[in-house]
Order: C-alpha cells, then structure tokens, then sequence
C-alpha cells in the first residue's frame, strides 16, 4: 500500500482537465502535500471510456446542434437532476468498484476532481458510506454546469464570483464555494516575469515586433491550416512589417504536417508542446477557442484574445463571459476573422484595453490558492494553530 494525502481524479478529454490536474499536483508537492493523479477511466474497462467520451467527440464533430440541446436541456433543473443521476450511476456501475479499491489503497484524505465525472461517482460512493475522504471540484470552465454540482461535495474552486451565484442557484451553499480561477502551470507565473526577448529565446523563436499565435486546442481541433493560409494573403496585403504567425496544432500530426508544408520562413509550427507559457509571453494576439484551461493562460499573461467560433456548451459560455469581461474580441467567420486580426495587431490603443482587462481578471496564483485551502483540510488541526 502507498498511501497519499491528496487523490486527483481527472479525464482525458481534451488537454484542459488534466494540465489543470498537473498544475495542481506541482501545487501540492511545494506545498509539502503528496498527491496521485489518476484519470476515472482507467477504474473500469477500456470500453467505457471509448464509448462516453468517444460518444461525446464525435457528436461534437458529427452533430453539434444535437449537442448544444442535450447540454443546454440538462442544464435545465428537472432535466439536470434526471440526466446526472442516470450518468452517474451508469458511470458508477462500471467504475465504482475500481475506484473504491483505488480509494481504499490510497487512502488520501482528499479526493480533487477536475472533471465533472469522477465527482458524481465519488458522490455515490458517499451515498453508499463507502469514502470518508473530502472532496472537491476544481472547475475548469467560467460557467456551472448542474453536473458539477451533488450536496456531499466539500468544496468547489471556480473562476470567477458569478460562479458561486450560479452555485447558490443550483442548491449549493455558498460557504463551500472559493473563486481562486483555474489552477494553471507555475511556468506562466515565471513567464509573465520574463522580458519578450528572454521569451523568445526559451521558445526558440525569431525577434519579431508583431507576432500572432493560434491555437486550435489540445486536439487541433478547427481549420488551422485554413486560417492560416489566408491570413497570410491578407497581412502581406496589409504591409505590416516584422510580423510572424506562430501555430501549436495540439496533437493532430497530420496538420501538424500540412503547415509545415506551407515553408513560410514567416511561419512557426508546434505540435504538442510544453513552451506554451513562453510563446504566449512573447506573442502580442492570440487566436484559440474560447477553452477554459487556454483562455486562464492567456489571461495569466495578459495576453489580448481573439475568439474563434466556439464548440456548442461549455465553450459557448466561456465566449461569452470572455467577451463580457473584456479581455477579447469574437470572431464568427474566416472573413471576420482575418480583418480582426490585422485591426488588432495594428491597433495599440485596444490591444491595451484587452491587456488591462485581462489584469483584472488575472488569476495566475490559482493552483497554489486551491493548494493551499487543500492544505487546510489535510491537516485541520495545525493549520488552525499555525
């Protein structure tokens, strides 16, 4: 047995939740706290994880009108209640048992989600009278969704104050609810304090007075390539000087490929990288989806966004809080799209309103904040006397 204080659970759908779970697990371990990550799925067979998130990919590519309307219909009361319980006593049937022995070999005090998944199977485990440990929800987007939400949870961690409105509205108590933001890798505290050419050089990146980075998330999802080609067409029309536009397409090896085929000296490509702290740093716009995780980063950095079509559900949200705050411009079309950009690369003045909006909403400190109140609930007794 190798007991740990802290059990994170997360899920592999997309990179989002689980590099908040790395940021967190950093976190703890400074904070003299052991912890083990462990993704839900991995609790039951392989054929569970294809089927649910497999399921939910590709009604995002497949059918995302039929999307929006079972996320929308199970946000709404009733329905939420129905929908949550079928999906975690479903998920519970299948993985319950696997994470129980989990639990029971662990032995952490508590258990932090970073997906709403393995909450509601802890949720069940409670009902059950089969956990003891403190749980947790560290929600990765800047809405609440009813699925976060079960009354045996301890503690949530969230985004912004109009969170926990939200919570309250859903029935939870607001006492349990903490605005830290999203927790975020330590290199975005450390890259915010570099100079642009110090970033440049740790990101191996030419000089350029205007560079523009997209990113079409994790899983490269969108038509980067596209994009990109016309953007090209449209900045050298533009006459702006010094420029490059630097891409990070996830983990799509094919596209990946395809934009490293444009040859552009012009032109840098990523695939999956952990430099993204650093390029952000050294970039003056970024062009990404509304993601919880890549926004925060952005935010971190002060860094001016510019919003691509979002993904139906929880990105739909994301956009428009992002956009309420001030801290980016929405895009709807690749025609919209490409003029926004230059409008913005050329114009200081608002590119100077995004970067102070964004200072406001600045949470860059998020994971030690989580790691600290976690802290406090590990050890009660001598953080009280401390």
């Amino acid at each position: 047995m190798n007991s740990t204080d802290v059990l994170i659970l997360s899920v592999e759908a997309g990179a989002g939740h689980k590099r908040a779970a790395q940021a967190l697990a950093l976190a703890l371990r400074k904070k003299g706290l052991q912890s083990q990550t462990e993704d839900l799925f991995t609790c039951g067979p392989s054929w569970v994880f294809r089927f649910t998130i497999g399921s939910y990919m590709n009604m995002l590519h497949w059918t995302p009108g039929l999307y929006r309307t079972l996320y929308d219909t199970s946000s709404k009361p009733k329905v939420s209640t129905l929908s949550k319980n079928f999906v975690k006593h479903s998920l519970y049937k299948y993985l319950g048992p696997g994470l129980s022995r989990l639990i029971d070999d662990k032995k952490p005090k508590v258990v932090i989600c970073t997906h709403p998944f393995p909450l509601g199977v802890l949720s069940v485990l409670k009902e059950e009278g089969c956990l003891n440990a403190k749980t947790a929800g560290v929600l990765t987007d800047f809405s609440v969704h009813p699925f976060w939400t079960y009354s045996n949870c301890d503690r949530y961690y969230v985004a912004a104050e109009e969170m926990i409105n939200e919570l309250v509205e859903l029935g939870e108590e607001r006492s349990k609810a903490s605005v830290t933001g999203i927790p975020i890798h330590e290199d975005f505290s450390f890259a915010g304090s570099l100079s642009r050419v110090e970033a440049e050089k740790i990101a191996k990146l030419s000089s350029a007075s205007h560079r523009i980075l997209i990113m079409g998330g994790s899983l490269g999802l969108g038509p980067l390539e596209v994009w990109v080609k016309r953007l090209f067409d449209q900045i050298k029309l533009s006459k702006l000087e010094e420029w490059q536009i630097v891409v990070i397409a996830g983990k799509n090896k094919s596209l990946e490929e395809r934009l490293r085929k444009i040859g552009d000296s012009q032109l840098t490509v990523y695939g999956y990288t952990d430099k993204i702290a650093y390029i952000m740093a050294a970039s003056d716009l970024l062009l990404t989806k509304p993601g919880g995780l890549s926004s925060s980063e952005a935010i971190a950095l002060n860094l001016p966004q510019l919003l691509l079509s979002p993904l139906p559900g929880h990105e739909e949200r994301n956009y428009q809080f992002l956009l309420e705050k001030g801290v980016a411009r929405g895009a709807s079309t690749l025609e919209e799209l490409t003029t926004l950009t230059i409008e913005l690369i050329k114009n200081k003045n608002e590119l100077s309103y995004l970067q102070e909006c964004a200072k406001r909403l600045n949470k860059v400190e998020a994971a030690h904040m989580v790691a600290e109140d976690i802290k406090r609930m590990v050890y009660p007794v001598s953080a009280m006397g401390s």
